[in-house]
């Protein structure tokens, strides 16, 4: 299978911070770590097309395919879209779907303004699960929707509960005095130690 890791990053007036979360035991995945959130295995997707009065799927491009899955996870996993989940495990799916989501459609306007950077950082393969994994940054340049973004998070299954509302997601400053300690007590997933 092919995995992704998302490094998301809000910016706000005086620095950028990094949400990280820990992983929840329910998890095919790293348990008990910690990860950049989100963390997923890419799912299929397409379009119908009516040819001559027949449906026919079409699979779309891998630009296309990647940026829908991003935004399914990010949605799924920030903002406990659980039923996404359903639609991708029964059915080849037609990303139109997404766009009905509030927070997708604000992901994909901030993307199309520019107020917001998707960027592809690598590729390795993880040899403990045995996937290919994709490494990207999610830029929010915004700092309004990044209020906003940290405001309205409310973690999904994937994320180990604790006591607050977003479960053990938490936003980290993207400097090496709070991040580099994470890295040195080793707690990190080995997709996310490498995004």
């Amino acid at each position: 299978s092919i995995a992704a890791s998302v490094a998301v990053v809000l910016e706000f007036d005086d620095s950028r911070e990094i949400l990280l979360h820990t992983r929840s035991h329910e998890t095919v995945t790293y348990g008990g770590m910690r990860a950049v959130i989100h963390y997923f295995g890419m799912a299929p997707m397409g379009e119908t097309r009516t040819l001559r009065a027949k449906e026919q799927w079409r699979t779309l491009p891998n630009d296309v395919l990647v940026e829908a899955n991003i935004i399914k996870e990010y949605c799924e996993e920030l903002f406990s879209y659980d039923d996404l989940i359903l639609d991708a495990n029964f059915k080849m799916l037609n990303p139109n779907w997404l766009w009905a989501k509030p927070q997708a459609r604000d992901l994909r306007d901030l993307l199309n303004a520019r107020k917001a950077e998707l960027r592809c950082l690598g590729f390795g393969f993880d040899g403990l699960n045995g996937s290919a994994t994709l490494s990207f940054l999610l830029l929010i340049k915004d700092h309004n929707a990044s209020h906003a973004i940290a405001q309205g998070i409310s973690g999904n299954w994937e994320v180990d509960s604790t006591p607050n509302s977003q479960g053990s997601i938490e936003l980290v400053p993207l400097r090496h005095e709070t991040v580099d300690p994470l890295f040195d007590a080793r707690v990190f997933s080995y997709g996310s130690a490498f995004t």
